[in-house]
């Protein structure tokens, strides 16, 4: 795993990677809560585990809406 951790440390920007993987949560959080609110549902749900399993997961849904919000005001 380290070795992983290293070849992306090495060859990505954390910084782009980790608001893209934001944006990527609040565009399908939005899509779903538009068209499929059963989903969202789900979705929350798995929110929750996240949070008890994986919380640097958290951490990039946050960057979205940290970053939407950016991008509104610079606008």
């Amino acid at each position: 795993m380290m070795e992983v951790d290293e070849a992306f440390d090495r060859d990505y920007d954390a910084a782009e990677y980790e608001q893209k993987i934001g944006m990527l949560s609040d565009n399908f959080s939005k899509e779903v809560r538009s068209n499929n609110p059963d989903e969202l549902d789900a979705w929350n749900e798995a929110v929750r585990t996240l949070r008890e399993e994986d919380p640097y997961l958290l951490v990039l849904i946050g960057q979205g809406r940290i970053g939407a919000r950016l991008q509104s005001r610079s606008s």
